[in-house]
């Protein structure tokens, strides 16, 4: 092998380098959601990998349903708390999802609860794709309209209630309002269906889990807004073998390292593609020049 096919060689390799390591142009980012109670604001990140849906996630599982199951969420059950209603966002194969998550199925410890909740501001492209419950003659409610819903949980011991909005991510610079109403405030307190005094049937807690696995604590006579806030960037439209300095923005309150996103669709280091292939043509002439 002469220097001439030596030094086309390693400039070939630099392309190939340069290719593979390029990020895909126009990537869009994973959605940042804020969540707001009076003034304190926690930034969530989804729970799943995008790899299944938010039903297949939820499972939810009745006597008419196949698997059969007793009125609940067989998916989550590694992070059902009793007595605890639970909001978090989904990453799903379909995309991102609002997901409400009360009590814990047992068959040996727990109680009842009401919950009434009225959420407004909901993506019109989006849908209600889970609902625990949805058997023949059931006491739950489920009332949606055009951009909002009303929906009341009635829950007579050891089982699950909640519900799936699949679409979050196309509520970009909007704000998701969730008002919630547990136990005496619901308006359907004391459920008449309950074993043990109504005191054991109550919710004691409203948590937003986040998917690092923290959880943080809610005010439970305080509504919730939710925000989307896309990091999206336009697609490039001229190549450039100029590296664009990265630019510092301010930290956003509340903010865990576990939470920010990794990695960006901004150049990688060297040069583009393009100006590689055509520095590799250009230097291959100048060499067949020169060895003519």
């Amino acid at each position: 092998m002469n220097r001439f096919q030596i030094v086309v060689g390693i400039v070939g390799a630099v392309v190939v380098a340069s290719i593979l390591g390029a990020p895909a142009v126009g990537q869009a980012e994973t959605p940042t959601v804020v969540l707001t109670q009076g003034d304190e604001s926690v930034r969530i990140t989804p729970l799943g990998d995008g790899s299944r849906s938010v039903e297949a996630f939820y499972d939810y599982r009745s006597p008419a349903t196949e698997p059969t199951g007793q009125y609940s969420s067989y998916g989550t059950r590694d992070i059902q708390m009793n007595q605890v209603s639970q909001l978090f966002v989904y990453h799903g194969s379909d995309g991102l999802s609002l997901v409400f998550l009360h009590d814990k199925f047992s068959d040996t410890d727990g109680g009842g609860a009401v919950i009434t909740a009225d959420i407004s501001g909901l993506p019109e492209s989006g849908d209600w794709v889970v609902e625990d419950d949805t058997y023949d003659n059931r006491d739950d409610v489920f009332r949606h309209s055009t951009g909002s819903s009303h929906i009341e949980w009635l829950t007579n011991g050891y089982r699950t209630d909640g519900a799936a909005f699949r679409g979050l991510e196309e509520a970009n610079d909007t704000t998701i309002t969730v008002d919630m109403q547990f136990n005496e405030e619901s308006g359907n307190y004391p459920f008449e269906e309950w074993e043990g005094p109504p005191e054991q049937n109550e919710i004691d807690r409203w948590i937003v889990r986040s998917g690092t696995g923290e959880t943080t604590e809610l005010a439970m006579d305080e509504p919730v807004e939710i925000s989307v806030e896309s990091d999206r960037r336009e697609p490039t439209t001229e190549p450039t073998d100029v590296a664009t300095p990265p630019v510092d923005t301010p930290a956003t309150p509340n903010t865990t390292a576990t939470d920010e996103t990794e990695g960006s669709d901004a150049a990688g280091p060297g040069f583009g593609v393009v100006p590689a292939i055509i520095a590799l043509v250009a230097f291959t002439m100048l060499c067949r020049r020169r060895g003519e």
